[in-house]
């Protein structure tokens, strides 16, 4: 039988409610993995849309447990799928881009912390 993403994510929610960050990060990499299989080499739109959410979620997880590089790659690869929808001036854009910036100020990467804040909007 194959596992359903959804009911992965839902795991993942809970265990994150209860606090269970090495749980809620093994079940929600396993269910970002199932999307991209999902979606093939060529990601369908709604795939990607969801992979960008969930991915977000991944990286807020590391962000709690301090696992700031992990967190970083993960806002990058957000910001790379939204850009691909809306514009970079847009909300859901600029979340994960400071939060990619914050990310790499934790984790003391002043450098990859100025570029990122330096793609912001003027």
């Amino acid at each position: 039988m194959p596992i359903d993403a959804d009911n992965v994510f839902h795991q993942a929610a809970e265990a994150l409610k209860d606090k269970e960050y090495a749980r809620a990060e093994s079940l929600q990499r396993q269910g970002c993995e199932l999307l991209r299989v999902q979606g093939g080499d060529e990601l369908r739109l709604a795939v990607e849309l969801r992979l960008a959410v969930e991915l977000e979620t991944l990286a807020d997880i590391h962000c709690v447990q301090k696992k700031f590089e992990a967190s970083a790659n993960e806002y990058a690869e957000v910001i790379k799928l939204r850009e691909k929808q809306w514009p970079e001036n847009d909300r859901c854009v600029l979340r994960p881009l400071y939060r990619l910036a914050k990310s790499h100020f934790e984790g003391q990467n002043y450098e990859a912390q100025v570029t990122a804040f330096n793609r912001g909007p003027r």
